[in-house]
């Protein structure tokens, strides 16, 4: 068990506040030199004793709010002191990268003084249902109109919904403009972590190994190169290595390990004629930036299916029936079709998923949502966008 860590230093106030030091580098690079701000650390056993802090507890607990909002920050200890914590720092804005935090979700209803914004990091399929009931931030910064309507048919009941596009796809494109040269015939989009694969998310493992053995059978026998985007960060690096060993000769295929904050997976991608994958965020975000992806399920499970698409399409393989033969044909014909053409067939449905037709990117639109509210220029979760 972790050991608690006491804080007496007295939260220095900031007009903008990143809730969580996950992905909290992508929100500071959206944000740029625009804001004063700070990180607000959630993770692990922390505790801030300041006097300010506790002053601010014992206010939470004997002050003005109801008593059922007590009993819930009484029998959420995290969510008291944080709450208690955000108020001693007193923010304008208090901006998240893990937007299906419960906790997060609870304090922008707790706190009405500052503008919450919950930025999407995942796409969110059918397990959005099963988390209803605490998905409901004042603010929510979402890929597309396929996440607000997943929200909203699950009874989600957030304030505003603000589609502007994938953040970490929008600072890729920022950083590399220019359309990549493509170096590989197919690209294989690693989703492998250790403990998905062999605790949480065994459909997901099943499904990445049939797809990785198929495809590198059908890249020997055809002549085609294939690239391999990493999924694991340098911690777990070694285990997605030797996970990989285990079914496919590492040496005739070109592996890329991730590196986030270099968009290395990203520019394997674009680099690729075509990727597959499972249901990995960032194959939707290739997918909408008109890269040619087939996503696929070998399995009955709707979890690993493309969400809201029943019908066929080409961008699609489903179901445990899949035949090597069949999943050749298909890989045939996606990588013969000219760029023009899928995009065609595919940026209807693209555009759905992640919006990246937007005249401005997405760290120009959290610029301007945060600037506002910075401002007091926008009503605090009303508008639906």
């Amino acid at each position: 068990m972790k050991k608690i860590q006491l804080s007496f230093k007295r939260p220095a106030h900031s007009e903008v506040l990143i809730y969580d030091e996950v992905g909290s580098e992508f929100i500071v690079a959206a944000l740029g030199g625009h804001f004063h701000r700070q990180v607000l650390k959630v993770r692990g056993r922390r505790i801030n004793l300041s006097l300010r802090v506790v002053l601010q507890m014992c206010y939470l607990l004997l002050g003005r709010r109801g008593l059922n909002e007590r009993r819930a920050l009484i029998t959420d200890p995290k969510l008291f002191m944080e709450l208690a914590e955000i108020d001693s720092i007193s923010p304008k804005v208090v901006v998240t990268f893990v937007d299906n935090s419960s906790r997060f979700n609870s304090l922008s209803r707790l706190y009405p003084r500052a503008f919450f914004l919950a930025v999407q990091n995942g796409f969110r399929g059918i397990e959005v249902a099963d988390m209803a009931g605490y998905l409901n931030v004042t603010n929510l910064f979402c890929f597309g109109e396929d996440t607000r309507n997943r929200y909203q048919n699950s009874g989600c009941d957030v304030g505003r919904y603000i589609m502007g596009g994938s953040l970490k796809d929008g600072l890729y494109r920022e950083r590399f403009p220019q359309e990549e040269k493509v170096e590989f015939d197919f690209c294989w989009i690693s989703q492998f972590r250790p403990k998905r694969f062999s605790e949480t998310l065994p459909g997901l493992a099943h499904n990445s190994i049939t797809l990785l053995q198929f495809l590198y059978e059908y890249c020997k026998e055809s002549g085609k190169s294939l690239a391999i985007a990493g999924s694991c960060k340098s911690n777990a690096l070694t285990e997605e290595i030797e996970f990989l060993r285990k079914y496919i000769d590492l040496t005739r295929v070109t592996f890329v390990p991730n590196d986030p904050l270099g968009f290395s997976s990203y520019q394997v991608i674009d680099k690729s004629e075509v990727s597959v994958t499972v249901n990995s965020t960032i194959g939707f975000e290739a997918f909408s930036r008109g890269n040619k992806v087939v996503f696929c399920n070998f399995t009955n499970d709707p979890y690993y299916d493309v969400p809201g698409i029943a019908q066929q399409k080409p961008w699609i393989i489903r179901g445990p029936e899949i035949t090597y033969s069949q999943f050749s044909m298909k890989l045939d014909d996606v990588h013969q079709k000219k760029r023009e053409i899928w995009r065609g067939l595919t940026q209807i449905d693209a555009q759905k998923f992640v919006k990246t037709t937007q005249s401005l990117l997405p760290q120009e639109i959290l610029r301007r949502e945060i600037t506002r509210a910075i401002s007091g220029k926008m009503a605090v979760g009303t508008e639906l966008e």
